[in-house]
């Protein structure tokens, strides 16, 4: 695992990582269709047609890379998660939320149903305890 110096290093890691989960997902639900769909995503492929079959071997293989590939990334992104250990659950949660998941620190606040300013703060606050934590622990 990583060696982190700070929060910073630390949440864009994870923001990364999940950006990274996202973009294969998405590969992965494609593929998925044009397995299961094959004349909606090309209709040469449309074997009613008349069209060529695709080779469904390669698809599934495929398939199973990029699972495997987003398990993976997942199981490190709770390991990266499960370094972040602070007392306060709600600052926990802002850095689940706007570090790694990159949600608005405004929606946060319109759904916490909490004033803007006070979450910035408390965001702030977060990131300070964290770089406490990391400077402590200098192996995370």
């Amino acid at each position: 695992m990583k060696t982190y110096y700070s929060a910073a290093g630390l949440i864009a890691d994870g923001r990364m990582l999940v950006e990274k989960i996202a973009r294969l997902e998405e590969r992965r639900d494609e593929l998925r269709d044009r397995l299961l769909y094959p004349s909606a995503v090309d209709t040469s492929k449309d074997l009613v047609q008349g069209g060529v079959p695709h080779c469904t071997a390669d698809i599934i293989a495929e398939l199973d890379n990029l699972t495997t590939h987003i398990n993976v990334l997942t199981r490190t992104l709770k390991e990266l998660e499960a370094k972040i250990i602070l007392e306060d659950k709600w600052s926990c949660y802002l850095l689940y939320a706007h570090g790694f998941h990159g949600i608005p620190l405004s929606k946060i606040a319109i759904a916490g149903s909490v004033p803007y300013n006070k979450v910035k703060q408390q965001y702030t606050k977060a990131i300070r305890d964290l770089n406490k934590v990391v400077a402590l622990n200098g192996e995370m």
